[in-house]
């Protein structure tokens, strides 16, 4: 449900030097997540995640998460669930 936004701010931002990453989950693997991407026009890296990715970005215990990152590379902001769009592209306008 939250891909179609995420790929419309990242349409919208990305000359603005914003980046998105996303992390897919998927038993069937890379296979699996690249058709995904292609279903719904993701025109944003994809990273397949493991438990080391897991843990790497400090434990996700829900998804959706979305991380907001400034430009210095802190995390600012987490979002467990869906993310409302208007809140995501406030705070990502915010920090440009």
């Amino acid at each position: 449900m939250e891909q179609p936004q995420v790929v419309e701010l990242y349409s919208r931002y990305r000359d603005r030097d914003v980046e998105v990453l996303d992390i897919a989950i998927d038993p069937a693997g890379p296979v699996a997540v690249s058709r995904f991407a292609g279903e719904m026009r993701i025109n944003y890296p994809l990273l397949v995640g493991d438990g080391k990715v897991f843990s790497d970005f400090g434990g996700i215990v829900g998804l959706p998460k979305t991380f907001v990152i400034d430009p210095q590379g802190r995390v600012v902001d987490k979002y467990v669930g869906l993310v409302n769009p208007d809140v995501l592209e406030r705070r990502v306008s915010s920090l440009l």
